[in-house]
């Protein structure tokens, strides 16, 4: 962070706020521009330190968050250690987003594909605190797991974490990645379907909005839901898989494989137990 262009700006916006609220009437109006004075010396002073530090070579770059990790390093090496310890009990995982709460949970990002009649065909582990960045290497394992079967991917279905301009292009099999909430995909879909073809000169992301408009498109989309949701439950509430019992990216992707290895071999069990 630059401290003479953040004061700069804030002085460029109290002064705003003093220009916007000069001629206004009443005590709101009259305590806005005292506050904005006040704060407009503090901002002008502030400058004046940035600037002597600047002209001294005295500035530090570095953000608040940044400063206060390289200070828990410098303690971590001061004990004899190498930097700073994130987490003692699993040194590999990461900081996750934990459901649409928003609450975070100490784990891994784990990914799985599922085949149209529920089998899982690739998993993927990753330490990618964001969906967007697994798309292409879960599709990998999924492609390289089908080819070793001799059979092909007809069409990829996601969800709107994955909808970016690279995992709209990356090579692979034709897919439909929904720009938002399914609810109002089907909405929109409904209120103003696309029966022509897309313009050329669209953006990728553009196309792929018209394609969800297409009623036909709609309905193929509405498969995504009911093939990967199930099996996720399934791992969750009868394999019990809601934590990894392992520790290390390696060891976790082994575990979650297993857990993959058991989903498939019951549901192949049944099946076969069904045609008898």
């Amino acid at each position: 962070m630059d401290p003479v262009a953040y004061h700069r700006a804030r002085i460029s916006r109290f002064q705003r706020l003093l220009a916007e609220n000069e001629t206004a009437p009443g005590q709101t109006a009259a305590r806005v521009r005292f506050d904005a004075r006040k704060a407009l010396e503090r901002a002008e002073q502030a400058l004046n330190e940035a600037e002597a530090a600047s002209a001294a070579g005295e500035v530090d770059l570095r953000g608040p968050r940044r400063r206060a990790r390289d200070r828990r390093t410098a303690r971590a090496r001061a004990r004899g250690g190498q930097g700073e310890v994130v987490n003692t009990t699993d040194p590999e995982s990461r900081l996750m987003t934990e459901g649409a709460g928003g609450g975070s949970v100490q784990g891994y990002n784990a990914q799985i594909a599922v085949s149209d009649d529920h089998f899982i065909a690739g998993i993927h582990v990753s330490q990618e605190a964001n969906d967007t960045g697994c798309f292409t290497p879960t599709l990998n394992e999924v492609t390289a797991q089908v080819r070793a079967l001799d059979k092909q991917i007809d069409l990829v279905l996601a969800d709107a974490g994955y909808f970016t301009d690279d995992n709209l292009t990356t090579t692979g099999p034709e897919r439909l990645i929904a720009p938002g909430k399914s609810r109002d995909l089907h909405a929109d879909a409904a209120r103003r379907p696309a029966t022509g073809p897309r313009s050329e000169e669209v953006s990728v992301k553009d196309a792929m909005r018209h394609r969800l408009r297409q009623p036909q498109n709609v309905e193929r989309y509405k498969r995504r839901s009911a093939t990967v949701e199930p099996v996720i439950a399934h791992l969750k509430e009868q394999v019990g898989l809601r934590r990894f019992a392992q520790r290390g990216l390696a060891a976790v992707t082994a575990e979650l494989h297993l857990a993959a290895a058991v989903v498939n071999l019951t549901r192949l069990h049944r099946a076969q137990a069904a045609t008898g």
